[in-house]
């Protein structure tokens, strides 16, 4: 079997068709991205923690070049991006914005709607992303929340 391995050529910083790595945030853990095409690709995330034992989640995303996406390519080239994805977590949940943990439940499912930004480094086969995610919980309980990650990944 063949890997091969999509790096790009003469300073360009185009997407690289998959990449795996880390997120902050919500949530804390491993993250994938499969590029469909130019527009769109579909990314995973996991977490697994002592306050949310272990969530999963996955969206479908349309990418745009950035209004400043006409710089040079030596600059790198960055994306936004909006989609539509769900988001299950396993076990007790404790939600605390500053203090002691004041709400916790078992497990909830929940329809995400992620907003962010991509951008693809010059000359190296990573990429660093911002996004933040409004969400509605389906079940065990309906509520609004909203989940914000920093994240790098390696692009094969």
């Amino acid at each position: 079997m063949t890997m091969v391995l999509s790096l790009p050529r003469g300073g360009e910083a185009a997407p690289r068709d998959f990449g795996i790595g880390v997120t902050l945030g919500s949530p804390m853990g491993l993250t994938v991205l499969q590029n469909m095409d130019e527009t769109s690709a579909v990314q995973a995330a996991f977490e697994w923690n002592i306050y949310n034992p272990f969530v999963a989640q996955a969206d479908y995303l349309f990418k745009e070049g950035a209004p400043f996406a006409n710089l040079s390519a030596e600059y790198g080239k960055p994306w936004l991006y909006y989609g539509l994805g769900g988001r299950y977590e396993w076990g007790e949940r404790n939600i605390s914005v500053t203090g002691p943990y004041f709400h916790s439940e078992k497990g909830r499912l929940a329809l995400r709607f992620p907003v962010g930004i991509q951008y693809y480094l010059p000359k190296a086969p990573f990429d660093a992303f911002f996004e933040a995610a409004p969400m509605v919980s389906l079940w065990r309980s309906t509520t609004l929340d909203l989940t914000m990650a920093l994240g790098l990944r390696f692009n094969l």
